[in-house]
C-alpha cells in the first residue's frame, strides 16, 4: 500500500514538473519582434498616420504588411498583438520536401542560423524540422 501512494505521488509530481517546463518553454519561444507603434500616432487620442513607404514584412500571423505602421494599424483596428516575422514577404512552403531544388543563389537566413541557398532548400530544412525552423531575414545571415 505505502509503495503505490508513493508511486503515485512521484508520477503526480513528474507530471507537474513536465507540465510547468512545457508551460515555461511555450511562454519562452513568442516569435517575432515588438514594433514600437507609439511612433506612427499623431496625437494622444488619434489615430495612426502611415506613410507611403512600401516595405513589405511579414507578420507573425502569416499575413503580409505593407510597412510597420500598417501592422500596427491592424493591430490597432482588429485589437491584436500581431508581431513583425521578418522583412519582405511571407514564405509559404509545401508540406512535403521536395526531391529536387534549382542551384540559383538567393539566401534565406533561417532561425537555425544557418543561410539556404533558395527559397526550395530553406523550404525543405522548415519541413524536416517540422515547421520548427522560421526565416529570419532574405539574405546572408
Amino acid at each position: 500500500m505505502m509503495k503505490s501512494a508513493v508511486l503515485a505521488f512521484l508520477a503526480l509530481a513528474t507530471s507537474t514538473w513536465a507540465f510547468s517546463n512545457d508551460n515555461q518553454a511555450k511562454v519562452s519561444q513568442v516569435k517575432g519582434t515588438e514594433i514600437n507603434c507609439s511612433q506612427y500616432f499623431v496625437a494622444k487620442g488619434s489615430g495612426l498616420a502611415c506613410p507611403r513607404i512600401f516595405k513589405p514584412l511579414c507578420g507573425t500571423d502569416g499575413n503580409n504588411y505593407g510597412n510597420e505602421c500598417m501592422l500596427c494599424s491592424s493591430n490597432l483596428e482588429k485589437k491584436q498583438n500581431i508581431r513583425k516575422l521578418h522583412d519582405g514577404y511571407c514564405i509559404q512552403c509545401p508540406k512535403e520536401v521536395q526531391p529536387m531544388c534549382t542551384l540559383e543563389y538567393m539566401p534565406h537566413c533561417a532561425s537555425d542560423g544557418m543561410v539556404y541557398p533558395n527559397k526550395c532548400n530553406f523550404c525543405n530544412a522548415v519541413v524536416q524540422s517540422r515547421n520548427r525552423i522560421t526565416l529570419k531575414n532574405f539574405g546572408d545571415c
